[in-house]
């Protein structure tokens, strides 16, 4: 009927759908508590379809409003595309810490423009992954040029709390006209050298992005360099059977 890769202006109004309620029922086992604070993003990047989709940044629903209470765990996975760029982050963060809420950033925090205000209002809440069971922030490096900005905002994080191996952050690949795989080797150095956690995103899938993927999220990097890796197709198997025998069990 719609939907992002069909018909980004539908909406579920034009379907007569009007109500903004979860509906659990499809998924009997799920026991925590999904939706968004805000809609919209305050931003307009040229490979994201939210400004198109959302539109301006808006309030939608308290941590109250979201949670489905009793005897649900009070786990919030919030699909927040911009969470700090809403005027009232503050109120927010407060019935997350103050309700005693876990809460998974799930699309993100924007550290190019975080404060020492919102670095510390991260900090003083229990931030998860969206299983519950590891602490982690979500956040992403797409443009080189954005290097300054982006580590200054994660020694805010740091600086308030937050471990570097907490922060997983996600790195666009494969969009920038002349970019090239060094620029891939080097966002990702920097960002282990932090000890944060690089997941690379291919833009347009192909087996250089997927196979850079690979070796980044299985932590191949840390042992096997780029040149052998492509060299071996980017498969472990392919490897030699003197390199190979560093994934024995």
């Amino acid at each position: 009927m719609g939907g992002t890769g069909w018909d980004v202006s539908s909406t579920l109004e034009q379907h007569g759908i009007t109500t903004l309620e979860q509906d659990y029922s499809a998924y009997p086992a799920y026991r925590d508590s999904i939706g968004f604070t805000q809609r919209g993003c305050r931003l307009k990047c040229g490979f994201c379809v939210v400004p198109r989709k959302e539109g301006a940044i808006r309030q939608e629903k308290t941590v109250a409003e979201i949670w489905r209470g009793e005897p649900y765990p009070k786990h919030i996975v919030l699909l927040d595309n911009d969470f700090f760029g809403q005027p009232d982050w503050q109120v927010r963060i407060d019935e997350i810490r103050d309700g005693k809420f876990k809460v998974s950033f799930n699309q993100g925090i924007n550290v190019r423009f975080i404060t020492e205000e919102s670095a510390a209002a991260i900090g003083s809440v229990h931030y998860s992954d969206d299983n519950f069971t590891t602490r982690r922030i979500y956040t992403a490096w797409d443009n080189r040029k954005d290097e300054k900005r982006l580590f200054a905002g994660l020694d805010l994080l740091v600086k308030h709390g937050v471990k570097p191996d907490h922060i997983m952050v996600y790195m666009l690949i494969g969009y920038w006209p002349g970019e090239t795989e060094d620029d891939w080797l080097y966002r990702s150095a920097q960002l282990r050298a932090f000890g944060a956690r690089p997941y690379p995103m291919p833009f347009v899938r192909t087996h250089a992005t997927v196979g850079f993927q690979r070796w980044i999220v299985g932590a191949y990097d840390k042992r096997i360099p780029w040149r052998e890796w492509q060299a071996a197709r980017y498969e472990p198997r392919r490897l030699s059977e003197q390199t190979s025998g560093l994934f024995a069990p």
